[in-house]
């Protein structure tokens, strides 16, 4: 375990995230694998295993995904969060290393939603009130990473419409397989109906 003075380590966390935000995925990942060696506190541990999975994730290097998901599962589960989601992310990673590893085969199949906290970030929009009733038909293309794109939503109510749009790609797919290899799904209907 390495010893960095505080001021040291918030130097590189930011250099981690500017390189997360840029999509410099690779270099993101090389720091957030050096971060973890650090002397670090429960938070930082988490959050720079956040970033170093998503960017694994980002780049299909899904066996260093794997990496920083134990830590990520301990803290979750020290705050009393839901740690089912995270056994379904893990078995997310798994079937998507198997399917980007050339020697084991994956049936076809279309993109298969994990996780979905749409309703979630609509309250977070609508703080001051309940979320206006509506029904929403929402389109989107999902990526051989399993992240949605392009979302567009028609609903009753519009602000409820720019909410999901903003909110969509914070979703997470096992992504489309088609000839045993992740693919991009180019069109996926979702159905949103507040009540």
């Amino acid at each position: 375990m390495n010893f960095r003075s505080n001021k040291d380590v918030s130097l590189v966390e930011l250099a981690l995230k500017l390189a997360h935000d840029e999509r410099e995925f690779s270099k993101a990942l090389t720091i957030a694998s050096e971060l973890m060696d650090d002397k670090l506190g429960c938070q930082q541990r988490y959050d720079i295993a956040d970033f170093g999975y998503k960017s694994a994730v980002a780049i299909s290097d899904f066996a260093s995904a794997q990496k920083f998901m134990p830590v990520m599962r301990k803290f979750l589960e020290q705050k009393g969060r839901d740690v089912v989601f995270f056994d379904q992310l893990t078995q997310w990673v798994d079937a998507n290393r198997d399917a980007h590893d050339a020697s084991i085969f994956v049936a076809d199949r279309d993109a298969i939603a994990l996780r979905d906290r749409t309703l979630f970030y609509l309250r977070q929009d609508f703080r001051g009130g309940d979320i206006p009733k509506s029904k929403c038909d929402v389109v989107f293309s999902i990526s051989e990473y399993g992240r949605p794109m392009n979302a567009k939503a028609v609903c009753e109510e519009e602000a409820v419409a720019k909410s999901i749009e903003k909110h969509v790609p914070r979703m997470l797919f096992a992504p489309k397989v088609s000839d045993g290899k992740p693919v991009v799904q180019e069109v996926f209907f979702l159905k949103v109906n507040i009540q």
